[in-house]
């Protein structure tokens, strides 16, 4: 058996510390992206929130909110599919103003073109 000299216990630590410093950056590079491209997840839950709390208090009825993401391309801004407890059969958009960033739903529009069918 060969005796591992105090010269090659430091070259092994280096490289050892060198692939974890390596590791943790990508860790940290992927962690970035993802919250460029799909939001903040505490950024998701909050704007869920949001409109549900919007559209209970426009419509006066229970919503599910579905679907929703971040448009980090076009907008910067957060949008989902919703529909009434009552009415899952009615998916529409709801989400963030482009340029003012408020909140806008389609649930009459969709409520219409419903009916017309």
């Amino acid at each position: 058996m060969q005796k591992i000299g105090k010269k090659e216990k430091l070259e092994e630590c280096k490289l050892k510390r060198k692939y974890l410093w390596w590791g943790a950056g990508v860790i940290v590079l992927a962690l970035l992206l993802s919250f460029v491209f799909w939001g903040a997840p505490w950024g998701i839950w909050t704007n869920k929130q949001s409109f549900e709390v919007y559209l209970e208090e426009k419509y006066e009825k229970d919503f599910v909110i579905e679907d929703i993401s971040f448009d980090f391309f076009n907008t910067r801004k957060y949008h989902a599919y919703a529909y009434a407890k009552e009415e899952p059969e009615l998916l529409f958009y709801v989400g963030q103003n482009r340029y003012t960033g408020k909140t806008e739903d389609g649930f009459l529009k969709q409520r219409k073109k419903l009916a017309q069918l």
